[in-house]
Order: C-alpha cells, then structure tokens, then sequence
C-alpha cells in the first residue's frame, strides 16, 4: 500500500507566496470556494465549517455549495493545480478525499500529468487556519473591496453545455472526394478512468447524435489493456477489468446506432512502476526519466505473444471495437527505445536497429486483434519516427495497416526573420508539410493507406474554446490533403473534439457554411473571420515550447509574479514567468514574441469590430463570444509578454498600465465565460480556469499596482 511518501517530488522547490492573500490558509479558502465542500476545506485547515464560511464573508465570497459534486467528479485536475503551490502532498489528499495510490495514478495515467505539473512537488508548509491580526484585516478589508468591484453575481454553473447537446442538424452530404474514416476525440470525457463510472460517460447520447450530424463517423478514447484484460496476469494492476470491459461493450453499442465505430488509443506494452517487475525481473526494460517505471522488454520472451493474446480476448469480449489508435515511439515506454531511441541501456535491445521495435509491436497487436476481426482497423502513428529510419518501418509493417501522419509537421514558419518549423498541433501555419507527404507516398508505395492527424477546431496555440474561428485555415489545410489523396482523417486529438465549430468543413466550403449558420450576416460574419485568420497566422512557432509552456492556454487567468519565480514553464500547466522557456530557451527574442502578438491583436481586434456592428442570430451570437474569448487570451499573452520583459529589464514605471489592461482583460473574459461554460474547457485539462481563478486575478492585478506603485 502506497503512502504520502511515495508520492514524487522531484526537485521540491521552495513553494512560491501570493502577495494578493493576507494569509496563505485564505489563499485554501478562496481558491476552493463552492468547488470544494466547506466541511473537507476546514478539515484540511483544522477549523470548523463555520470558520470557512465566515472567512470567505470576510473576503467577500457568497456561499454555493451546488456545484461541489461535479467539480469532484470531473474537475480534480483544476483542484489539484490550483493546489499544487499552497498545500503539501498530505493536505491536498484531505482537500481531494483521496488515497495517496489514487493520487500516484491520476500523476501516472491522467495524460502526463506530473510533468504538467513540473516534474516536481513544490515545497508547501502545512497551512492552518487561524485568527487574522490587525494589519491582515485590513489587507481582506482591500481584498473585499476589489472582489466586491467585480460585481461577480450568482454562482454559474459549469459544465452546464452537456445539457444542450444534442441539437445540431445535419447540414451537408458526405462529398464524393472526402474522407474515410472521420476521427475526433470526445469533447468532454476525462481522460482516465472514465469506464468504470456510469456517471462519467464519455460518449452520451446527445453527443453521439451531434457528432453523426457533423459528418463523423469514428471516435477514440484511451485504453489501457491491462485494465481492460488481465493479460499481464491476475494481479492488482487489473482490478475492476471486466466492469470496463462491460461498460466499453456497452459504449460501442450505443456509438453503432449513430453509424460511428469506437477505437482505442493504445500506449503497448504500458510502462510500469518499479514494484510489479519484483515478480517479473526478466520483464524489466528501459526506466524512464524519473527513475520510477520501467519498460517492459518486448525482446523479453513471451511478452509479444502476450501483448497479441491480450488483444484478441478484447476482442472477442467487445466485437464492435473498430480498431485502434498506436503511438509507438515517445509519449509512454511502449518498448526499451521509445523514449532514448538508439541510446537505450537494455542489454537485450541496445544493439538493434530502432526501426524493428515499433514495428514488432505493432505486428503483436495486428496479429492479435485480426485474427479476430480481420475487419478491423489499426492505425500505425508515425509521431515521432525518425526520417532515417521511416521506409524501413512502413516496409515491414502489414499491409492491412493505417499510416497516419501529423499533418503539419516541418511546415516551415518564419517570424520577423527567424526562421523555424512546426513540429504538430497548428491551425495558423498550414499543412500537410513535406515530411508526411513523403510519408504518405511511402505507404502508398508499399501497399498501405493514409491518414492524417489534424487539428480542425482548436490546437495548443488556443485550446480555451471550443473552436477558433479561422474557417479558411482549416479550409485550406483539408484542400491540402484532398490534393495528397490522403484516405482517412483524425481531426481531434483530446482537444478539438467539440461536435460542430470546424469539423462541417470537411463537407462543404467556407461559404456555403458560413450560409447555413449565419444567413443574411455571413458575408460580414467571412470578413471578420479572415482578419482572425489573419492575425493567427502571425503566432511566433517553433516546434513545441510556446503552444505548450507559453501563458495563452491560460490567458487572464495566468498570474502575473512582482519579482522574478525561478520556476520553469512547465507543459500545458503552469507558464509562471519563464520567458526563456516560453521562447524556446531564447529561439525567439522577447521583442519578437511582442511584435506578433501586437499583429495578432490588432488584426483579430478589426474581426471583432465588424461583429460587435451584426445583430443576427444565435451562430452569430455564438461566433462573437468566441472570438471575444479569444482576443482576451491573446491580449492576456501579449500583456504577460510585456509585464515580464519591461519587469526583468527594471522598466516598472510601464507596469501599472499592462497590470490595468491585464485586469480588465480578466473582468471581460469573467462576463464571457458567465455566458458561455464552454470558455476555459479542455477534457484533458478539465477547466483551465473558472470564476475563482478569474476573480483571482482581479485581486492580483489589484496588490501588483500597489505593489508597483
């Protein structure tokens, strides 16, 4: 049984302070206000549930405890990261009511999480409730004061847009030259353990439809085979296998009456942690980077015919699988040299060329799966395979198999002169690149169809809303691929997935969309759409640091720092104040990062102007709070951009103006995300931000201009 001690903590820095909390316990209060019961909060300060109530009256909260239960249900990982700088590992167990073994799977399994987190467990002394002195008191009398001028009204409600699914209409025929398979992830499952929850489906019925009536006909989520068949053998690790098993079956089920085929994305063989090789030695692989988890050696004896066995008995147990989703390279330990490939230390490995090792995998879980359902498909990523290596690869892979490629990879990108190239996840630099069309034109030559992995509605330069409004990007990149002849598309990785917004151009024109949805306004509704894409063409890319460690995924709701943090940018988590970081260790100059986020806003701002003039219906409603939601964050970034430059350079005197335009960029996207829950969304992220961060953000800005003063 794990304890509090097992959990990482990597390099356990010194935990940061907030110099908009008198205390950091009001800090706990204020962070996990009506998200977290009031009982649990004072439990983990050690006061009672009146003590809480009567500190957030003083700091001038309204109690609502409505919304606690689905924040428990399907917003831990908002919890866990507005927790993560204020509590130690034993009080955030408390605040969640969880174990320390579940707390080590959601940091193992729950997409990456720990290094969302930073690698690493900042150094938080235990925070206790207790009575304020004078100089504190008058410090919340201000906080008051600045809260109470948000006016920030009734408590909303988040994740009320799953009750308004299932409205869409179907709008076009599936055309002649478009795609085969049409692939997206759900747009609000959790991306753990969903199956054995009835409560947390990831697929309901209404989104089922919604997404039949956008033209897609397949859908993936993660699966985990030893969770699903204990084909590792009976032991912990595969608890609970047959309930998901059921409840997979049943899933799959439901998607056929909407014509849509399930697959299952598949990380195999999975890494494990260092205690289930004590039974397995011989099974023990390559480590990871924490030291933590290893490899399971698919050169060791029987692990493949394992792996094969186990795929069938899925398939045996749920038919209506449509296939699965492989990344074999990076991302999890599939093998000794997904992670160092060429580098690894496996005696059994090191020597073997890098190539086969995918491809062995990859021929377990096709053999395993179509003797089966010889009808099913598997699809072979190519994330991450090297070009030196790639024709070897696609040459011994089955024929029956899918080679699908990141559309946009190496397209090259240019910002005031520098030059540099995307490695995926973009809408702004448009694909395919030449590197999957090489790709492409390999597989075709030996025999195997294409795919491609896009992203039609969002992508990590903006994952905060449903979609971005950008209809002739997307256009553009879909012509692409019909000129590629490519087969199939996967349009949605865990982000992008929101059944409408982008994904109808597959089927028809930007026009002809722009008609169906805003009739007598979709010319003006085109115009204000191209400056947005405009001004999006013009985000600083390189690679992946910007679109993963940068502050617009979070945008107001990023905090700004009065002295420098020392904490590095960490993945789709915390963007801190890590310039260097953001820039791609300096890749990209701070004035540089400026000057086009100064393009996008202003280009995106002329959008915005021509839609604040329409008074249509409510697609053009819908496109306006959008587009608003995206200039705030794209503001937001250019305002973090500035403050951390001119406060590094010691240049305050500019400060208190990026602090009142930050400010007011927060109270804006408060009044759109009240409209609209959609906004701060990502399933894999679960909310990036809600009202608590926004509001926090207000009292930030609030003690910065003081403290700049």
């Amino acid at each position: 049984m794990l304890t509090v001690k097992d959990l990482p903590v990597g390099s356990f820095p010194k935990a940061l302070d907030f110099i908009h909390f008198p205390t950091r316990f009001q800090g706990v209060i204020f962070r996990n206000w009506n998200t977290v019961p009031f009982e649990r909060i004072a439990k983990v300060l050690g006061c009672t549930k009146e003590d809480v109530i009567n500190a957030g009256k003083e700091m001038g909260l309204v109690p609502d405890e409505r919304y606690t239960g689905k924040w428990d249900q399907r917003g831990f990982l908002t919890t866990i990261r507005r927790n993560w700088q204020l509590l130690p590992y034993d009080q955030l167990l408390t605040l969640l009511d969880w174990t320390p073994e579940k707390l080590h799977f959601a940091l193992r399994e729950e997409d990456f999480l720990y290094y969302k987190m930073g690698l690493l467990k900042p150094d938080c002394e235990e925070v206790k409730f207790r009575a304020l002195t004078d100089e504190e008191k008058e410090k919340t009398a201000k906080l008051r004061e600045s809260l109470l001028s948000c006016h920030a009204g009734e408590e909303p409600e988040p994740w009320s847009f799953l009750a308004k699914q299932g409205k869409l209409k179907p709008m076009f025929k599936q055309a002649e030259d478009s795609f085969g398979i049409r692939l997206v992830h759900s747009y609000s499952a959790l991306f753990g353990d969903a199956l054995l929850d009835p409560d947390l489906d990831p697929y309901p019925e209404a989104m089922l439809a919604d997404y039949q009536a956008s033209g897609i006909n397949a859908i993936w989520m993660q699966g985990t085979l030893y969770t699903l068949i204990p084909w590792l053998g009976t032991d912990e690790y595969s608890d609970g296998a047959a309930q998901r098993c059921e409840a997979l079956r049943k899933l799959t089920e439901k998607a056929a009456k909407y014509g849509i085929r399930l697959f299952l994305y598949m990380n195999e063989p999975r890494n494990m942690p260092k205690k289930f090789f004590e039974k397995r030695p011989e099974w023990q692989g390559e480590p990871d980077e924490t030291g933590e988890n290893f490899a399971i050696c698919t050169e060791t004896p029987g692990v493949l015919e394992a792996l094969r066995d186990g795929l069938s008995e899925l398939f045996r147990q749920v038919p209506l699988l449509g296939g699965v989703l492989t990344i074999t390279m990076s991302e999890n330990l599939t093998h000794c040299h997904s992670r160092k490939p060429g580098a690894c230390d496996c005696p059994r490995c090191k020597d073997k060329p890098v190539w086969q090792f995918p491809v062995s995998v990859l021929r377990a879980i096709e053999e395993g799966i179509h003797r089966v359902k010889p009808e099913a498909d598997i699809i072979a990523w190519t994330w991450a395979w090297d070009p030196e290596w790639v024709e070897d690869a696609v040459k011994a892979l089955p024929k029956s198999v899918k080679v699908m490629c990141v559309s946009e990879s190496r397209v090259p990108t240019e910002a005031c002169g520098v030059k540099g190239f995307v490695r995926d996840y973009s809408i702004s630099k448009v694909g395919p690149g030449e590197l999957a069309k090489k790709t492409w034109q390999l597989a075709r030559r030996y025999g195997l169809e294409t795919m491609a992995k896009t992203q039609l509605n969002c992508t990590w330069e903006g994952s905060f809303t449903p979609y971005l409004p950008v209809p002739s990007l997307v256009e553009q990149h879909l012509n692409g691929l019909r000129q590629e002849k490519v087969e199939h598309l996967m349009a949605a990785w865990t982000l992008g997935g929101f059944p409408g917004g982008n994904l109808p151009l597959v089927d028809a024109t930007k026009e002809e969309l722009a008609e169906k949805r805003f009739g007598k306004d979709a010319q003006a509704a085109l115009e204000a759409q191209q400056y947005f894409a405009d001004g999006f063409k013009e985000f600083p890319f390189h690679e992946t640091p910007f679109i993963y460690t940068g502050p617009q995924n979070f945008g107001p709701a990023a905090l700004f720092y009065p002295e420098k943090t020392n904490y590095e940018a960490t993945m789709v988590g915390f963007p801190y104040d890590d310039m260097y970081t953001w820039s791609g260790n300096g890749y990209f100059t701070p004035e540089i990062l400026i000057h086009q986020f100064e393009l996008m806003t202003s280009r995106w701002r002329k959008g915005l102007d021509i839609l604040d003039n329409l008074d249509g219906n409510a697609d053009v409603e819908d496109l306006t709070t959008i587009a608003h939601a995206c200039y705030c964050h794209f503001n937001s970034t250019l305002n973090h951009l500035k403050f951390v430059y001119y406060r590094d350079r010691g240049e305050r005197e500019k400060l208190p103006e990026i602090i009142r335009s930050e400010r007011q960029m927060a109270l804006e996207l408060f009044e759109l995300q009240r409209k609209d829950d959609r906004i701060g969304f990502e399933s894999s992220n679960h909310y990036f931000y809600f009202r608590n961060e926004l509001l926090e953000k207000v009292l930030c800005c609030d003690a910065l201009l003081e403290y700049f003063a």
